[in-house]
């Protein structure tokens, strides 16, 4: 062996130039948008959540470059920028082309290995710039050099930052785009920063050739780049799990930036579904948002499931994923909202896999997966032949079968759970379902759409919806599938609703879901399917009673369909035309007719509810026609006898009534038979019946002509008939006699000339006299003469003209009309002649007709009724016997009272004439009382000439005749006549005493006229001597009465004139003459003026009572005990002590008053007090203080016991009178302090008995100004001491009392016993009680006061020292009054009137202007402080004056001191609120309490409290409610106090506006006067009459933003404010439409009903919007601006409504919305389960749309259907409109437009008695009948639409069909007969030359024509030709036809007719039958027949042509055998 050693050389496997690595690498990856996917990818891989790429095509300068090389890069480029930097390994993978640094890594899908080498398709020189570096790649090493493959720049280079900053040209493109993606600062960037956060990629576009590549790349490739990219941008961030942003930006050459594209994802993080734990995966369920900005705006949101294998669950799974670093993840992603097509879901690697077919799956789902790619990235690898072991193959077979089921399986689960939430449509869980059809083709999808449904039925999902929910899901083997096989879409619709009700599981599924569970299924026979039998099982299960009709009639139809007609036995399904439904049964009720042609149903109209129902579907009706035929149920044809039968059975119920009156037909009226009726039936009985006698009662004869529009009155057919002609046989019945007839019961037949029957003139009489007078006598009697008497007068009149032109009148026609009511009584009534007078009235003075005549007497008052009471032989009076007749009848009292009145007036007036006439009338007129008084009548002597000026001042009205009979001269001479007294000494005793006692009664308020009566009486005595005709008692009792006026103060006598003097009236018994002055002056009144005879006869000179000299001294001055003791049973309350006293000091001008409780018991020395029986009033006490002292005049009216010193001072409200004598309740000793003054009061005279000379003037006055009294009485005045600052000291001399203070002692025990006044003892509990009194109703005293405003009460106990200390007084309540503002009435007018009113009272009084003032209103606030509680009160006060009726009274009566000031006030209720500090309405129980500026014992029933002077009784408990003071209380009420309660609200409403109230609605403070006292209703109704006052009413009515008066505001009936459905919605609708000035108000009922009560019922009504006018103005008006559910739902609720009025808007107006959208006239309205709607497509916006809620509920669609909605039935004009697209829906849906042909044909047989209408012969000629076209004998060619004028009936389809098209009568169901067809003109019978060109051309084609039909057409045309030849006998034109061509039909061909020779065995040829066309062939032929044998055979031989021609023998061969002879 050789030692030499050997070379070494290298070896191994070497790279390739990385060029070429390059090269290779482009051409496996393709150009295009997958390289932006590839950037994008590797930006996701960086965490990178922003994309943006930017083409550029802006060129940069070349002279400050790195090197000179670069500056053909200057140019356009393309630029990807995103938002995460490179790291280091990053930089390191970028130049390690094709081998990527995270391959281990599966988290990324890909960074900077091959793929990124397919930038080099666009550039040669790819830049990045990011984190601290800038680099620029040169694969070819032409720019920096040799092996130099690019240059980085480093931003902590100085250099590099020097280079980077200075030269611009070289680093401006990255300069800009760092501007526009970063926006930060280039150079903050480089020299600070030192880093970018992010990454710009730059690839500058080739411009030519390089080693690389020679693809060039200008600006349209870029542009098709961004399309290609574009065109999967909604996919590319789909699966992506960083990149949440992708723009594409463009820079034209001038800078301009336009993003063409930005596509966004985001997740939605509130719905996320996670899977199970147990499971073998880990999955999760969200909605992803993909939102897509460039042109136009795209947002999709997507369902995506996340599913990853769970490791150690499949071990081969595991292992490749370790071995290929891929993560065993599917995500499946599935659009939301939108339908996609299967067929373009693709796959996706992160990024969606290039659009080929091999990427699309064509499932529902898009799917993604970290896929096994092929090299070239642009397919996943599969295990095919040649790859059976490729490990990504295996990776990507077991995603499929392992992953992804379970991934789908979630979704599908995960997309339910959402549907159950309502989060996702229910629909779209089926859209996840896989459809098999779509993938059929895609064997390897097919397996796994097959494996995915497997899991899915194997884990037993609850995975199909519920129709009835779709929210609720079951397992396919607890559904109900719906039925399988053609099922109509109404049935299968009824079928659902019926199940869905009942209960059952039925699920509705798309055909995908179907054949899904048809393919995929594993147990297919349990599963459950509708059919006829399941469907009829269920409605014996559940019962049909509530089921809609027309789902009964779908199933009907559909459990018919298998004919098992014996299962339908017991069902309630059998329709009758009433809409009832009868049981399939043998029960004689279940019965149903079915009518003929020969007998329609049209004849007994009233039966149709025994009829079945006439548009049953054409399956149904032959069905039920079978059940007919075979007898299985009572299902029966009707006949000609049963048509007569039933006509009168069924007659409507009020026809049926066998009287003789006409019956009213009303066409219109559904419940009666129709307008064609009877002409239908005139014409079915002229062809069945000769006599008419069998309808008898029927009725049948119409009187007027038969319209369509109005009624119409038919009378029966009777025997003695009270019909007559009104025009028969050239005579007329006039007119007038003709209306009259009508009027008494009789009847004239009108017109209708068509009424003709050969029996009809026995039923209806010629137009005569003697004819009306047979109708009369056949009119019942009785009828005749009620319905005579209430015929017109006219009539009347006319009737007896008519009858008073005969000459005479026989026995029986006199009888006759004296029985008729022709006549008139006075009194109008109408009456017979028989038994009667007559009184004249045709001239000369006549009675009134009017007067109360007896009604034996009758009217002359023409001509006419002369000479029929001639001929009538009645009496004729003259007026005076008739006058005679009337005072008898007032004699015997059966005339009325006004009737007496007019009699008597008419007869007084004309008394003259009438009394010299007849003396015996005047005699009786003297003795008649006729006069009424007070219900009595008296005659003409019992009264008083009026026209006497004494008589009517002392008498009343009741003593002088009424006006009405003293109106003329001419009445009162005729009373004076009757003995009417006009002198004085006609007044009789009695009258003297009624004239006294009349004054006597007078009130205080008509004290005036009182004595102008008693003056004028006292004349009249002076004058006449009366008083002597009186007798012994008479003048007693005038004694007794008090008549005669006398001066009421006697005192005053002295110093007063008697003008100034104030009057009362005494008894004459109490009265003495002036001659006693001085004796009884002071006590007794006295007169001097009378004459000596009547001072005599009153005895006023008699002896002097000694009392009253006694009692003439000073001191309260009448038996006081007594008096005080009556007062004080009208004062019957204590508690009254404090009003009356309160009231004292108001009107005293006190601003404060108090009351102190003083318990304390004083024992001093009686020594020391100023009467020792003092003592007994030494212990408690109540004091009363106010701060104003007594006057002069005070004092001298506190001692007039009872005694109203001050009820004509206007301003005063009560002082000393009535009301001070309560203290007596509590006390026997008042004293009153004030000034230097003490009275001591002591009415019964214990405790002051040395002082009291007489009991007459029980009382003491001392003056304190003397000293000595405190010295010698210390013990008087002890008490005193500090209370309410009194002091009484010794050293000086007091000064005086600076106030009034009132003490009342409480009664003791002692006291009691000797009191005459009270005997009530008051213990400490009894003041106690009595101090409650106070607290508890002290709140509301101040409230109308006007000076007072301090209320208090102090107690002091009895262990308290003398004087007390101040801690010794306690107070217990204080009750304080302070203004918070003032503010002036709002209305001017107002203001003005107030003024004017206080201007006219201040001249009675100049004082009333201090009472109140009337242009202002108060806001005061009491505040009641009690038990250390504070309570605070806010009230609204306002006091006006009346200035209407009240101020006229007061102007009036004040004259006489009757009345006070017209003063009225109202207060309201406020309160502040706690959180804003503003005033707000006080919502309170409170009643409402009546105040005379105090508070009254009375409860009004306001919500207000109500103030005024009131004329109240004495005791001030209750207002007066007779005379003329309960006249005053009403005036102030209707006056002043309404224009107060107007004005507070005035205020309310403007403090509301000014925002100072808050919480208030206008009708707060509104009276309902339904809780009103009666004593204050009318105030409440003159509240509302102001309210309601038309133009001037108030604005305080308001709709809560607007205030309005009663003329703008607009109420809503209360039927709508009721109504809890549509009240707010109505209202707020009629806010919104209003027109201005109006506004909607609401109006609460009790404010209604108020208005109601208060007779204003009207004017509410005429503000009011019923239902009516709410939809007129409100709704419809505005459907156009209406918002669409608002719209509905009140046009739903006007259907519901079912108010005619109501219904007619609903008509008028387009107000149903329609599919489409539009809103249709109801009119024009498809029902869209009617049987037309098949002819109407939704974009039309006929048929009904909404939803089964709404407007398409069952009740809905009846109601709209009555309306007018088209159902089952259509105008002919939409018919024909409808047929004339019939040929658009021909070409594009036969099957549907059969449908619809059928439809219209069955439609138009309702207009086929419309024959004449225009619209046929449009018909006509419309292509619309489907047809067989010519030559299609086998009827199996495609059919054609023809006009029906070009096509022949089917019956005659063996003449025509070779030449003419024949109707496809079978597609369309219509019988050949139908009369539809003849009216379309159709051609129903062909001519002669189409028959015979029948023959020709079935000859010519006969060899394409199977034998037996050419049999059948020679046969039918033989027996047509032998036909024609047998009726017409011309007979040459078949002839030479027949001998044109072959003729005869043998065999299987035709001959002519000279080919045959021989005939032989007839039997088999068709023509052989016909012998009328035999013979006319054997007379033309030439040819010669030979007859060998009849009962044989023969045959004809042919000469140059066998042929046979097959007969049997029959008749015809022996006319065949005549026929041989001529040949």
């Amino acid at each position: 062996m050789s030692t030499k050693k050997k070379t070494r050389t290298s070896f191994g496997a070497t790279a390739p130039p990385f060029i070429d690595y390059l090269k290779d690498n482009l051409r496996r990856y393709p150009d295009g948008g997958q390289i932006l996917k590839e950037l994008i990818q590797n930006a996701d891989d960086a965490q990178a959540t922003e994309v943006i790429f930017i083409h550029d095509e802006r060129r940069y300068g070349t002279e400050s470059l790195w090197t000179d090389e670069l500056g053909e890069y200057q140019g356009p480029a393309l630029y990807a920028y995103n938002n995460a930097a490179f790291t280091d390994e990053d930089w390191e993978g970028i130049q390690s082309a094709g081998r990527s640094v995270k391959r281990d890594d599966p988290n990324k899908v890909g960074r900077f290995g091959i793929g990124f080498n397919s930038v080099y398709h666009i550039t040669d020189v790819p830049c990045i710039f990011s984190s601290g570096s800038l680099g620029l790649m040169d694969p070819q090493e032409k720019i920096f050099g040799k092996r130099e493959g690019g240059f980085r720049w480093f931003l902590d280079d100085p250099e590099h930052q020097d280079a980077l900053t200075t030269m611009h040209d070289q680093f401006q493109p990255f300069r800009d785009i760092f501007s526009l993606v970063s926006r930060q600062e280039w150079a903050k960037v480089i020299k600070e920063d030192q880093q970018f956060d992010g990454t710009i990629f730059r690839f500058p576009l080739r411009s030519k050739a390089s080693d690389i590549s020679n693809n060039l790349y200008d600006s349209n490739r870029v542009v098709d780049l961004f399309e290609s990219f574009i065109a999967d941008a909604d996919l590319s961030l789909l699966f992506l799990k960083n990149v949440t942003s992708v723009s594409l930006i463009h820079v034209s050459v001038d800078g301009t930036v336009n993003t063409r594209l930005e596509v966004k994802s985001s997740i939605h993080t509130d719905v996320v579904l996670e899977s199970e734990d147990e499971s073998v995966v880990e999955a999760s369920t969200k909605f992803k948002s993909i939102t897509l900005t460039s042109e136009d705006h795209k947002e999709t949101k997507w369902l995506v499931t996340t599913c990853t294998m769970k490791e150690g669950k499949v071990e081969k799974l595991d292992s490749l994923a370790e071995n290929l670093k891929f993560f065993p993840q599917v995500d499946l992603a599935f659009p939301c909202g939108e339908k996609r097509d299967c067929q373009e879901s693709r796959l996706s690697c992160f990024l969606p896999l290039p659009n080929n077919e091999s990427n699309k799956t064509g499932l529902p789902v898009y799917v993604n997966a970290c896929f096994g790619l092929t090299d070239n990235r642009r397919h996943i690898k599969w295990q095919e032949e040649d790859q059976k072991h490729d490990e990504h193959a295996i990776w990507n077979e077991l995603l499929m079968k392992e992953v992804l089921p379970q991934a789908y399986l979630i979704i599908i689960q995960d997309a339910i759970k959402l549907a159950q939430e309502s989060i996702l449509p229910a629909p779209s869980v089926y859209d996840l379902w896989p459809d098999i059809s779509q993938i059929t083709h895609k064997d390897k999808w097919y397996a796994v759409a097959l494996d995915v449904l497997g899991h899915l039925f194997r884990e037993n999902v609850a995975v199909l919806s519920l129709t009835k929910d779709e929210r609720m899901f079951v397992t396919p083997s607890e559904a109900v599938f719906p039925c399988n096989g053609p099922t109509s879409p109404d049935t299968l619709a009824a079928i659902k609703r019926t199940l869905v009700s009942c209960g059952e599981n039925l699920v509705t599924l798309p055909d995908s879901v179907a054949r899904a569970i048809h393919e995929a299924y594993p147990h297919p026979n349990i599963l459950k399917h509708v059919t006829p039998t399941f469907v009829r099982d269920i409605l014996r299960r559940i019962g049909t009673h509530n089921m809609p009709k027309d789902d009964k009639l779908c199933l009907l139809e559909y459990i018919l369909s298998d004919e098992k007609y014996r299962d339908l036995e017991g069902l309630q399904m059998l329709p009758l035309n009433d809409g009832s439904f009868r049981s399939f049964s043998d029960r004689d009720e279940d019965t149903a007719l079915i009518d003929s042609h020969e007998f329609p149903r049209v004849l007994l109209p009233c039966c149709q509810h025994l009829f079945i129902q006439d548009d049953l579907s054409l399956a149904c009706r032959t069905h039920l026609k079978e059940l007919a035929r075979k007898n299985l149920f009572k299902v029966i044809n009707i006949d000609a006898d049963q048509v007569a039968e039933y006509a009168r059975r069924y007659l409507p119920q009020d026809w049926k009534q066998m009287g003789t009156g006409l019956v009213t037909w009303d066409v219109g009226n559904s419940q009666l038979p129709p307008l064609d009726w009877l002409q239908e039936f005139w014409t079915f009985l002229n062809t069945h019946f000769k006599e008419l006698s069998k309808f008898t009662g029927m009725p049948l004869i119409p009187v007027t002509p038969l319209s369509g529009s109005q009624p119409v009155s038919l009378a029966r057919l009777q025997q003695n008939t009270t019909l007559i002609f009104q025009k028969s046989k050239q005579i007329d019945l006039p007119e007038q006699i003709a209306q009259l007839v009508n009027i008494v019961g009789g009847t004239v037949v009108r017109g209708n000339e068509w009424l003709k029957h050969e029996d009809l003139d026995s039923y209806v009489l010629c137009p005569s006299p003697r004819s009306v007078m047979k109708v009369f006598v056949n009119l019942d009697s009785q009828d005749l003469i009620r319905e005579l008497k209430t015929a017109s007068h006219s009539a009347r009149e006319e009737l007896k003209d008519y009858l008073s032109r005969l000459d005479s009148l026989s026995v029986t026609e006199k009888d006759f009309l004296s029985k008729l009511p022709l006549f008139q009584t006075m009194k109008g009534s109408c009456v017979t002649a028989q038994s009667k007078q007559a009184v004249l009235l045709i001239s000369g003075l006549t009675v009134p007709t009017e007067f109360p005549m007896p009604d034996s007497v009758v009217q002359c008052a023409t001509e006419a009724d002369r000479r029929l009471l001639q001929l009538l032989k009645v009496k004729l009076l003259d007026t005076a016997e008739a006058a005679t007749l009337l005072i008898d009848c007032i004699e015997r009292g059966v005339c009325k009272k006004e009737n007496t009145e007019k009699i008597m007036t008419w007869i007084l007036q004309h008394g003259a004439v009438l009394f010299s006439q007849n003396q015996n009338l005047k005699c009786k007129c003297k003795d008649l009382s006729f006069i009424e008084v007070n219900g009595e009548l008296k005659k003409t002597s019992s009264f008083f000439d009026p026209t006497i000026p004494c008589f009517k001042v002392i008498f009343e009205s009741d003593f002088f005749p009424p006006p009405v009979y003293t109106e003329t001269s001419e009445m009162l001479k005729s009373l004076t006549d009757l003995g009417l007294l006009n002198k004085e000494v006609d007044v009789s005793p009695e009258h003297l005493l009624h004239a006294a006692t009349l004054i006597d009664q007078l009130d205080d308020d008509s004290q005036s006229q009182a004595l102008e009566r008693a003056e004028v009486l006292l004349k009249m005595l002076d004058t006449n001597d009366l008083l002597s005709n009186c007798s012994h008692d008479q003048l007693h009792c005038l004694k007794m009465l008090k008549w005669v006026p006398c001066a009421k103060s006697f005192d005053d006598k002295k110093h007063c004139n008697e003008e100034s003097q104030e009057m009362c009236f005494f008894c004459p018994d109490e009265i003495r003459h002036f001659m006693n002055e001085d004796i009884v002056g002071h006590v007794m009144p006295l007169v001097g003026n009378f004459s000596d005879r009547v001072t005599s006869k009153l005895g006023l000179k008699r002896l002097l009572p000694p009392e009253k000299v006694i009692e003439n001294l000073w001191g309260q001055s009448e038996p006081i005990t007594t008096r005080i003791k009556n007062i004080l049973k009208e004062y019957d309350e204590e508690s009254d002590i404090f009003k009356e006293l309160i009231q004292n000091a108001e009107d005293a001008g006190a601003e404060t008053c108090k009351f102190l409780v003083d318990f304390r018991v004083h024992s001093y020395a009686p020594e020391s007090l100023i009467d020792p029986d003092m003592n007994l009033c030494q212990g408690p006490c109540l004091w009363a203080f106010n701060n104003e002292q007594f006057t002069a005049e005070d004092w001298a009216n506190i001692v007039r016991v009872g005694a109203a010193s001050k009820e004509n001072k206007v301003e005063k409200i009560g002082k000393f009178g009535l009301g001070f004598n309560t203290v007596y309740h509590v006390t026997d000793v008042p004293s009153i302090l004030s000034g230097n003054s003490l009275l001591i009061l002591d009415p019964n005279v214990t405790h002051l008995k040395k002082h009291i000379k007489h009991k007459t003037n029980p009382g003491i006055k001392l003056s304190l100004a003397q000293q000595r009294l405190f010295h010698c009485f210390p013990g008087q005045f002890g008490p005193y001491e500090r209370i309410f600052d009194c002091n009484f000291t010794k050293k000086c001399s007091p000064k005086p009392y600076p106030g009034t203070l009132i003490k009342l002692p409480f009664r003791t025990e002692k006291e009691a016993l000797k009191s005459e006044i009270c005997t009530k003892v008051f213990h400490d509990h009894n003041i106690v009680t009595f101090q409650q009194h106070f607290t508890e109703n002290s709140q509301t005293h101040l409230l109308f006061l006007k000076h007072i405003n301090t209320l208090s009460l102090q107690s002091i106990s009895k262990d308290a020292s003398t004087p007390p200390r101040e801690d010794e007084i306690e107070t217990i309540i204080t009750v304080s009054k302070t203004t918070l503002s003032t503010m002036k009435i709002p209305d001017e007018t107002n203001v003005s009137k107030q003024r004017q009113a206080e201007k006219s009272l201040m001249k009675l009084n100049e004082k009333c202007k201090d009472v109140i003032d009337c242009c202002t209103v108060n806001i005061v606030q009491i505040t009641n402080q009690q038990s250390g509680v504070t309570e605070v009160h806010s009230w609204l006060l306002y006091n006006c004056f009346g200035t209407h009726h009240s101020l006229e009274m007061a102007l009036q009566e004040n004259k006489k001191a009757s009345f006070s000031l017209p003063i009225g006030g109202i207060a309201v209720p406020l309160q502040n609120d706690p959180k804003t500090g503003n005033l707000a309405s006080l919502q309170t129980d409170l009643v409402g309490q009546a105040f005379s500026f105090l508070p009254l014992s009375i409860h009004t029933g306001l919500p207000v409290n109500v103030n005024g002077t009131f004329a109240v009784t004495s005791n001030r408990k209750g207002l007066w409610e007779t005379g003329v003071k309960h006249k005053w209380n009403k005036a102030l009420l209707q006056d002043p106090v309404v224009t107060a309660y107007v004005t507070v609200l005035m205020v309310l409403k403007e403090m509301y506006e000014n925002d100072q109230l808050e919480n208030y609605n206008y009708h707060t403070f509104w009276p309902d006067r339904e809780k009103v006292s009666e004593m204050f209703k009318p105030l409440v109704d003159a509240f509302y009459s102001v309210i309601a006052q038309h133009s001037i009413g108030p604005e305080i009515l308001s709709d809560g933003e607007h205030w309005c008066s009663m003329d703008n505001a607009i109420f809503l009936h209360e039927s709508i404010e009721e109504n809890k459905d549509i009240s707010t919605l109505a209202m707020q609708v009629c806010k919104k439409y209003a027109k201005a000035p109006n506004h909607i108000v609401p109006l609460p009922l009790r404010l209604r009903n108020s208005f109601k009560q208060a007779g204003l019922e009207k004017v509410l009504q005429n503000r009011t919007w019923n239902w009516e006018k709410f939809y007129q103005e409100a709704v419809f008006n505005n459907l156009g601006t209406m918002d669409a559910e608002s719209r509905d739902t009140l046009v739903l609720h006007a259907i519901d409504l079912n108010i005619k009025k109501i219904d007619k808007l609903l008509v008028s107006y387009a107000c149903i919305p329609a599919k489409g959208g539009q809103l249709q006239y109801i009119k024009k309205l498809v029902n869209p389960s009617g049987k037309v709607a098949c002819l109407f497509e939704p974009e039309e916006g006929r048929l009904l749309g909404g939803t089964k809620n709404d407007f398409c509920s069952p009740k809905r669609i009846q109601r709209l259907l009555e309306l007018g909605m088209a159902n089952d039935h259509l105008p002919l004009a939409d018919i024909t409109e409808k047929a004339g697209t019939s040929a658009k829906t021909w070409r594009t849906d036969k099957k549907k437009a059969y449908g619809q042909l059928k439809c219209l044909l069955d439609l138009m047989k309702d207009h086929l008695n419309d024959e004449d209408s225009l619209h046929w012969e449009t018909l006509r000629t419309t292509k619309l009948l489907p047809a067989f076209s010519p030559g299609d004998t086998k009827k199996d060619r495609k059919v054609t639409l023809e006009r029906p004028t070009d096509i022949f009936s089917d019956k005659w389809s063996l003449l025509v069909n070779m030449t003419q098209p024949v109707l496809d009568h079978t597609s369309v169901k219509i019988h050949d007969t139908d009369p539809v067809l003849q009216i379309l003109g159709v051609n129903d019978c062909p001519k002669l030359e189409t028959v015979l060109q029948q023959l020709q051309e079935a000859c010519r084609k006969s060899q394409s024509i199977d034998r037996p039909m050419l049999l059948k057409i020679a046969h039918e045309c033989y027996r047509f030709l032998d036909h024609w030849l047998s009726y017409s006998g011309n007979s040459n034109f078949i002839s030479e036809r027949a001998n044109s061509f072959p003729f005869i039909f043998v065999g299987n061909t035709f001959v002519n007719v000279n080919r045959v020779a021989e005939m032989n065995n007839l039997k088999q040829n068709p023509i052989s039958m016909y012998f009328h066309l035999l013979s006319l062939l054997s007379g033309r032929s030439g040819k010669v027949w030979v007859l060998k044998n009849i009962s044989q055979s023969v045959s004809f031989k042919l000469c140059s042509r066998n042929c046979t021609l097959n007969m049997a023998t029959s008749p015809c061969q022996r006319v065949i055998c005549q026929f041989a002879s001529q040949f």
